[in-house]
């Protein structure tokens, strides 16, 4: 049985680890990331508006061939081929191209080529049937799998007006099929910074209590100090702050956690090493909750508790609104 459990647990770790790794790997500064891309007037401007929640582009402008805004591009693709590499090439370095259909119109022969030939990008590909609210009547859920069968890639179907539909459809959509967009996407859109730093924290405590589990009933100090500080890192990215300098912090309640972890050892030693091994577990996974609370509320300046904000503000240099909360 421990054995059991010993294997799933290393699986688990495995696979936040591969997780985090990939979050590591995303720059401070990030363009074109995302790619929204259609024929013309399949609603890519209002999907990209009602994405962040506010108007980043209005109806008088012009509908350009490719459009940067930072972490989006809109690509509005050619109904024909004879330029089709250029617009390839702009999407070479999405991690993630939404590609919008007109569901008034249905999909078409020229969507079907340029399906087709997204799905040969390394990018992971969602395909959104956009304005159902003008349709007879919403594509039935057998409808929407033998479009996924066809296509092999995720179909939805939505209201890119109705900015509550979008967040609550398309973001948990984007996430999904793409991770590594999560700290990029809760530092563009502000009402998903809560939950995705919330799920951030959750974690690293597990991580943190997986790896004190792996080292037995011992806290590897070094692996713990460098989890929490890539933890608070990027919490400050969520935020709009750049990678802050949090050694102190974190080596200083690292070192707190290590000296209740020993006291706590010595009670639980008559538990022989399955009950050390779970104290140190509990002390390394609730030592990097507090730590990546302690972020949270430094930089949203948001606390349930007055005193811990007061503790946890950093000169006055902070948000005043919760954020997404």
């Amino acid at each position: 049985m421990l054995d059991a459990f010993s294997r799933e647990a290393q699986e688990a770790l495995d696979r936040l680890r591969s997780h985090w790794s990939n979050l590591d790997a995303i720059p401070g500064r990030i363009e074109g990331r995302i790619a929204i891309v259609g024929l013309k007037g399949t609603g890519k401007k209002t999907l990209c508006n009602s994405l962040w929640g506010w108007q980043v582009q209005g109806d008088d402008l012009p509908d350009e061939l490719i459009r940067q805004l930072g972490l989006f591009t809109l690509v509005t693709v050619p109904d024909n081929a004879y330029d089709e590499s250029a617009v390839i090439y702009q999407l070479e370095s999405a991690d993630l191209v939404i590609y919008a259909v007109d569901g008034t119109v249905g999909i078409r022969t020229e969507d079907v080529r340029w399906i087709a030939r997204l799905r040969a990008l390394p990018a992971a590909l969602l395909i959104v049937i956009n304005k159902i609210n003008l349709m007879p009547e919403a594509l039935t859920p057998t409808a929407l799998a033998q479009m996924q069968d066809q296509f092999a890639r995720p179909v939805i179907q939505l209201n890119a007006q109705d900015v509550n539909a979008m967040h609550e459809q398309l973001l948990p959509h984007m996430l999904k099929v793409c991770p590594a967009l999560t700290v990029p996407l809760a530092a563009e859109i502000t009402s998903l910074r809560w939950r995705v730093v919330g799920q951030l924290i959750r974690e690293s405590a597990i991580m943190s209590g997986l790896v004190t589990l792996e080292n037995g009933a011992t806290v590897d100090v070094a692996a713990l100090i460098d989890l929490q500080r890539r933890l608070v890192q990027h919490i400050a990215r969520v935020y709009g702050y750049a990678d802050p300098d949090n050694n102190g912090h974190t080596g200083v309640g690292t070192v707190a956690q290590r000296v209740v972890l020993d006291m706590l050892a010595q009670v639980l030693a008559r538990f022989g090493p399955l009950g050390r091994g779970l104290a140190a577990g509990l002390i390394g996974a609730s030592g990097t909750w507090a730590v990546g609370y302690g972020a949270q509320i430094r930089y949203t300046g948001a606390a349930s508790f007055p005193r811990l904000n007061r503790v946890f503000r950093r000169n006055g240099n902070h948000v005043t609104t919760q954020d997404g909360h």
